[in-house]
């Protein structure tokens, strides 16, 4: 999900997300951050060239045919997460980790185990996320002033705002760690990209 904290309509975008994680608790969703206390160069990157307005959503980086860009407005994510669910997988995407403490050094070996022979530029990267992140300034709020909604009289900005699952750095960068994966894939080949 692209978010900002001077974004008035994200709110509403992370209750979408919460909504979205209930009904399906194995679906990951991470926070990318632009133009904000929380956004990076990478994410606000990924904000430049992917979104499409804010709060908006990349699933997979799959460009549907009916949208203008590779991220979804919010009021379309339920039926486009649907319609990707609808599609058999291509491959599994899993990782391991180890950190230690002593060095402070983190690794991570990210695999991508494919289900069927493909053709293209494929890429791995990792996203380190912060769990949870309060920021005093506050979230703008634009629903402040709407009657029945629940995100009413919660103030403009919302004070002590709890941003979830929040982006903080992409180990391979924006677009995936080049040359590690071949153009042809071949059905039941795995292929491990390590982050250190």
């Amino acid at each position: 999900e692209f978010s900002a904290s001077w974004c008035g309509w994200c709110p509403e975008g992370d209750l979408v997300t919460d909504s979205l994680r209930e009904e399906f608790p194995n679906l990951i969703i991470n926070s990318l951050h632009a133009q904000d206390q929380l956004a990076n160069e990478i994410t606000d990157s990924l904000a430049s060239e992917m979104g499409n307005g804010y709060p908006c959503a990349m699933f997979d980086r799959v460009k549907f045919e009916d949208q203008y860009n590779v991220a979804v407005t919010y009021g379309n994510w339920r039926d486009k997460l649907l319609e990707l669910l609808n599609e058999p997988a291509k491959a599994v995407v899993s990782s391991e980790n180890s950190y230690n403490p002593v060095t402070r050094t983190l690794r991570v070996i990210v695999t991508a185990n494919f289900l069927e022979t493909l053709q293209g530029d494929f890429r791995l990267n990792c996203q380190l996320v912060e769990k949870e992140v309060i920021f005093g300034s506050g979230q703008t709020n634009f629903y402040n002033v709407l009657e029945g909604h629940p995100l009413y009289q919660l103030g403009n900005p919302i004070s002590d705002y709890k941003y979830e699952n929040v982006v903080r750095e992409v180990l391979g960068g924006p677009w995936g760690q080049e040359g590690e994966i071949p153009e042809i894939v071949a059905s039941g080949t795995a292929y491990d990209v390590v982050f250190e």
